[in-house]
């Protein structure tokens, strides 16, 4: 189970050292939590600009492509290369990590086959935490990254860190306890 979290600092390196057209889908990822097929597949008829508001439809798995022919678009997807589906961003995710330090692992053993130290699904981990940690109620959480269950959040391990600052704070050793004594009641 990975368990990977990206802290603000980190991000931005990573952020920065990707192309410019993968940026926002990052940047996006990374506030919202949403899954990768869900971003580049989203279309500007979702976003609801007067109300600030974009709708993310399950299930929704249209196949048209944007077109560039050298004269400025107005692209029916959000996100774009020039006008064109991202396909695959793994390669430029890669080298961004690299730039940002993050080292390769070795995934298996037998093949010898590595992956970045970190993925982008490690940015939906992140968000889930980071909105957990700013008070945002977990079904908020869970609606917007388009998660249809709690169990999420047991399988990324999410915890809020206020959280669990408050039960170290709660588990002190009453005054007059030596370490190891745990007061009964």
């Amino acid at each position: 189970m990975r368990k990977e979290f990206f802290e603000p600092a980190e991000f931005e390196v990573v952020v920065n050292a990707l192309p410019e057209y993968l940026q926002d889908v990052a940047r996006f990822a990374y506030l919202t939590g949403w899954r990768r097929g869900d971003m580049l597949g989203h279309r500007w008829s979702a976003v609801d600009m007067r109300r600030g508001a974009i709708r993310l439809f399950q299930g929704e798995t249209k196949k048209d492509e944007g077109r560039w022919d050298g004269e400025p678009v107005v692209a029916d997807l959000v996100f774009h290369n020039r006008g064109h589906r991202i396909v695959d961003y793994r390669r430029a995710w890669a080298t961004a990590c690299k730039a940002a330090g993050f080292v390769y692992r070795v995934v298996n053993e037998r093949t010898g086959r590595r992956e970045p130290g970190r993925r982008m699904h490690d940015l939906r981990r992140t968000a889930a935490r980071d909105c957990v940690d700013d008070g945002t109620p977990e079904r908020a959480v869970l609606a917007m990254a388009g998660h249809k269950t709690r169990a999420i959040f047991e399988r990324y391990t999410i915890a809020s860190t206020k959280d669990i600052e408050a039960a170290l704070r709660k588990a002190t050793l009453p005054a007059g306890n030596s370490a190891g004594q745990r007061e009964t009641r």
